[in-house]
């Protein structure tokens, strides 16, 4: 149950972000909003990992780089969710974050030579055909 309860907060706090960031983006920098979001997040899951999973927090100390170029790589892609949340309306900055999933199948073929599905072929040019439709460069909101 509490990890249950640990899942609904984290789906909350991620599709509330983006109203979050737009209320606050002229009041706020953006880079501090990112400094309080990324360190507020650490600090949670610093907290509530070891209770979800009985096991003490343990860092990797055999992958030290590993994990800093990940941590690196998440805490750029959060701010420049963040900051393109500033700059446009919500909905275009979201079309955008919801289909870089999608090109996982691209550059695992790329990068590590596996082969595509049809599915994901076919997943994909749906994927592109919504975002057409979506029209999230149009002007207007």
């Amino acid at each position: 149950m509490y990890v249950f309860l640990l899942i609904v907060l984290i789906t909350f706090s991620e599709a509330t972000n983006g109203v979050f960031v737009k209320l606050t983006a002229e009041a706020i920098p953006i880079q501090t909003l990112n400094f309080y979001a990324l360190s507020f997040a650490a600090l949670f899951l610093a907290l509530t990992i070891p209770r979800a999973t009985n096991q003490p927090l343990e860092f990797p100390h055999g992958n030290i780089k590993d994990t800093v170029i990940i941590g690196a790589l998440i805490a750029g892609q959060i701010s420049l969710f963040n900051y393109a949340m500033a700059l446009v309306p919500i909905a275009n900055a979201v079309v955008f974050w919801s289909v870089a999933p999608f090109f996982v199948f691209i550059f695992s073929k790329l990068f590590l030579g596996e082969p595509a599905k049809k599915s994901y072929i076919l997943i994909f040019g749906l994927a592109l055909v919504g975002i057409l439709l979506a029209k999230p460069m149009s002007e207007g909101d």
